[in-house]
Formats: structure tokens, sequence, C-alpha cells
């Protein structure tokens, strides 16, 4: 069970499992100099009692947990351009796990040009994590995350559009890191590059049909002989609404092949989804609908296949504002984790244990969230947690029982 007290100065939600409100529109920042808009900001994250720090099926152990610290954001907007510079330190802090104490941060800087007809940027992103990075991993991980970025959309004559995606994202795992006999550095350690081109048309001014077709490469530092190519192509709606029916969803295909023509490992074939979809029922009620299936990286090595699991996540909210002031949100979630071929891993006492992993997880929760100014909300959480797998070691369940403080200055 975890028992948490959350304080946020920049209104990020408890946990990943519950969202909070959409922020308010923005503003122009606490201080200008010059044409530059500064707001600092003093982020305090978890404040909280986790009675299963290590997120272990027994001998579970309870601590207190902390963190927070400094952001800055600056931002110059001469239209249409606009650049943004964002970056901020976290202090993880817990009790009696010295060990799992930790400084994490992220930086991000873009320039984006905003017109008419033409929409484009470019950005350059950071993070250090230490977090359980999937359902895969029980395990906290050290890693930093860099990702660049262009992107590009046009609107043409008629109402043809053009988009144009690319996309670099390095994955570096601290040495020494295991999880179950899994090596995280090598199996992790990865460099993902894409290019994304899309032809669409807007079949009225607030919905657009595309397609798009991507081009991907994903490289092992430490294992070349995993490096894969892959191809995607999609087709997806898109409705811009805040009214009624507003979102995205799509489908895909995506083809994964070996790099390295020698290889002998088989090709995979997989079907993809990805939804965003919110319905508005009256101007108190709202149903959002989140879904992804897609292949994700193996954290544990896949003899004979691709180093790849098919990941299945299953979304639903619906939140009801009971009055001017105080809102309800339930939720529903549903992930699964399906391997192609047998992994390894070893259990408690030690022994390795080999099968096709094919874990279900599953939560389901309510949060209260109370507005007590115009920029401060308190919030009550409560969700519950299970996941089977065919590893004996890996069923997990779990109480989440917590507040949040939120402020957006």
């Amino acid at each position: 069970m975890l028992l948490l007290l959350s304080a946020n100065l920049t209104s990020s939600p408890l946990g990943a499992q519950v969202q909070a409100p959409d922020p308010p529109a923005r503003r122009p920042g606490l201080f200008l100099l010059g044409p530059f808009e500064i707001t600092p900001r003093l982020h305090i994250g978890t404040l909280g009692i986790d009675t299963n720090v290590f997120y272990t099926a027994e001998d579970r152990q309870t601590d207190f947990i902390a963190s927070g610290g400094p952001e800055l954001e600056i931002v110059l907007p001469v239209r249409p351009l606009r650049f943004e510079l964002l970056g901020g330190l976290d202090y993880l802090f817990f009790a009696r796990s010295s060990g799992l104490r930790q400084f994490t941060g992220h930086g991000r800087a873009r320039l984006g040009l905003d017109g008419r007809q033409l929409k484009a940027g470019v950005e350059q992103g950071y993070q250090r994590l230490f977090d359980r990075p999937n359902f895969q991993v029980d395990d906290r991980v050290q890693r930093d995350r860099w990702e660049t970025r262009a992107d590009l959309a046009l609107e043409l004559r008629g109402r043809l559009l053009l988009r144009t995606e690319l996309d670099a994202t390095r994955h570096d795992v601290t040495d020494g890191q295991f999880f179950r006999g899994a090596n995280l550095a090598y199996n992790l350690d990865s460099t993902a590059r894409e290019a994304r081109a899309g032809l669409g048309y807007r079949l009225t001014p607030k919905t657009s049909v595309l397609t798009f077709f991507e081009l991907q490469q994903l490289r092992f530092e430490r294992g070349p002989e995993r490096d894969t190519n892959g191809q995607r192509v999609e087709l997806a709606l898109e409705v811009d609404s805040e009214t009624r029916l507003g979102g995205r969803a799509s489908l895909g295909l995506r083809w994964l092949d070996p790099a390295q023509a020698s290889s002998a490992l088989p090709s995979q074939r997989v079907f993809t989804v990805s939804t965003d979809l919110h319905w508005h029922f009256g101007p108190r009620t709202q149903l959002i609908l989140e879904a992804r299936r897609d292949a994700d990286v193996s954290a544990f090595e896949t003899p004979g296949s691709l180093p790849f699991v098919t990941t299945q996540d299953l979304v639903l909210r619906v939140s009801r504002a009971l009055t001017s002031r105080l809102d309800l949100e339930a939720f529903l979630r549903r992930v699964t984790i399906e391997s192609t071929a047998p992994v390894t891993l070893i259990d408690d006492d030690g022994q390795p244990v080999t099968a096709l992993r094919d874990d279900r997880v599953r939560e389901a929760g309510l949060r209260v969230t109370q507005r007590l100014k115009a920029r401060l909300r308190a919030g009550f959480t409560l969700a519950y947690t299970t996941r089977d797998s065919p590893f004996a070691d890996l069923g997990i369940s779990g109480l989440l029982l917590g507040g949040t403080l939120m402020f957006d200055p």
C-alpha cells in the first residue's frame, strides 16, 4: 500500500495513473526582462509514506519519500517566432533507503514558428531519470534521455495538409544496473531515429484525415547484432473540438527487420493503435479514451527473436464537475505485455525461470479535486493496481491512497 501526500507548485499529477485538471490558459512570465518572459518556480513533488519501496510481492519495506527542486522558464515571444527555454533540478529523498536518493533534472530548448499556414519548430530535450521505466521493470533505473526533434506542418492549397517530423532519441542507462538477471544497460542502451511524412485532407474546418509513412532505425550501443530497421504506415483521424468529440485516433502497421543482412532473426509485423479521444456530455461531464498498441524494446534478452515485446495500454477516464469548485474523476486501466520469444528471469530463490512473458496489469481509481482559490487546488486519490504474470514473483497488488496540493504561480 502506498500512502502519499503531494504538494506541487507546477501542477504535476500524483502518479502516472491520474492526470491533473487541464492547466489554465498560458500567461506571460512572472517577470519581464526586456523582451524575455521569465518564470522561476519551486517544484515540490511527492511527500509521503511508501509502504512498498522496492515494489515486491513479499517482504515489503516502508519509507518516507520527498522530492523537489527549482525550475526556470524563459520565453522570447517575437511573433511569429517563439523561443522557449526550460530547465529544472529535483532531489529524490528517502529517509531510510539512502541508496535510492538521487538527483534528477530536465531541460528543453525550442525555437518555433507559428504562422497561419505554416507551423515549424526545432527542439532539444534532456532528462535525468530515476524511476521504474515501465511495467517490465520493478526497480528504479537511473538513465539519461536525449531527444532532438524537428517538425513542420503546412496547409497547402485547397484542403490539403503536409506534415513532416524528424526525431532522434538516445537512451543511456547507467552501468551496473540489473533486474532479475537482466543487464539493463546492455538491453536498453539504444538510439532511435525516425523520419515521418504525412499527407492529409481537411474534411471540415475541425476534422482532418491523414496518412503517414515512417522510416525507423534502432541501434543498440552494446549489442549491434540486435540492431533493427523498421517502417510504418498509419491512417489517422484528427478532430479539433473542445465542445463535443475531439482528439486523435490512428491505426497502423509496423514492419521490423534485423539491420544486419546476415542475421537469422525473423522479421516482425505489429498492428499498432494510438488513440486520445475526449467526449463532452454537456458542460460538466467528459469521457476520455486513451489507447496504445505498439512494439517496445524488451528489458530482457529475447534469444531467437528481435528485442521487442508487444504492449497494449487502454485507459478510460470519466470526469464530472459536481459543483463549481468540486470535480470527481474515475479511471480504469488495462496493460498487457507479451513477448514473441521466451525470456529468462531470476526468481526470488535465485533460480532461472524461462517462459513467454504474458503480463496483465489492471488499475482502477477515483480522484476528487477541490479548487480552493483561483490557482490553488487540493485533491484526494484512491487507486488499486494488480499484475498477473507467468512469473509468479512478478505478481503484484497494491493500494495507493494520497492527496495532492497544486498551485499554478
